[in-house]
């Protein structure tokens, strides 16, 4: 197989993703993830109910902030706006975006959106997406997964696979579609005392500033709120680092 059938073996999956999200987004009228860290771990958003997550990052160059809002549509639908990437620099001791140094370009203001298209008793089949632009320079930036879901006892299971442009993922090479903007993303949560506390483990492909392995755990302190945290394990220190990870998660 030549580059050039390689090239398009990887737009026509892109251009499958998109279609399969439209026709969502037409049925149902829009769509919001709650995530294990980073990977979508496609829990839906009950109908007329908010959810909201509150992340921050420590890196070693930057401390960032990444806040998530979803509302339940109803019909195993949600839909949510994100404001990604509000940094500090160390160095600089300046807020602002983190910038191509560090193989992003946030901040980010956009929507999230997800759909079950399929479910049993333990399996069920999602489609998401998060979309919007960039606000310096202005930008547009997507990145849309289809997720597998499996819940067994104690154990969720998510295996998905993703595509997301440079403005997003933060990748160097140009605006060509290349190995980094499609790739795998997995992520587990074992549940220790039911309903109070677990682990949770994800882990992202590729070589943007996404493509993490991340391990961790939460604890539900109230009935609605979620305190975790975890520790981020770099794929390549080229396009990211070594870090921590805090979050606060109110749930409906």
């Amino acid at each position: 197989m030549g580059v050039d059938d390689d090239f398009m073996n990887k737009s026509m999956l892109c251009r499958v993703l998109f279609t399969l999200l439209v026709n969502a987004i037409a049925v149902v009228n829009g769509f919001s993830q709650q995530n294990f860290f980073n990977v979508p771990s496609s829990d839906i958003t009950p109908k007329n109910q908010i959810f909201f997550q509150q992340q921050f990052n420590a890196l070693p160059k930057l401390f960032s902030s990444n806040t998530t809002v979803c509302y339940g549509l109803g019909k195993n639908s949600e839909i949510g706006l994100n404001v990604f990437g509000l940094t500090y620099a160390y160095n600089s001791k300046k807020m602002g975006s983190i910038g191509h140094n560090q193989q992003s370009v946030f901040p980010y203001i956009g929507i999230n959106m997800q759909k079950q298209l399929l479910g049993y008793k333990k399996y069920s089949l999602f489609l998401g997406a998060q979309t919007g632009f960039l606000t310096k320079p202005v930008d547009f930036e997507y990145y849309v997964f289809l997720n597998n879901r499996l819940v067994l006892e104690k154990f969720k299971w998510v295996v998905g696979l993703y595509v997301g442009n440079n403005n997003y993922l933060g990748i160097k090479t140009g605006n060509s579609i290349d190995l980094q903007d499609l790739g795998i993303q997995l992520g587990t949560e074992y549940r220790i005392i039911e309903d109070k506390l677990f682990l949770q483990v994800d882990y992202i492909s590729g070589q943007s500033s996404f493509s993490n392995l991340i391990l961790g755990g939460g604890y539900k302190f109230t009935k609605h709120w979620v305190l975790s945290s975890g520790f981020q394990i770099p794929n390549t220190k080229i396009t990211s680092s070594y870090g921590l990870i805090f979050e606060l998660t109110y749930l409906p």
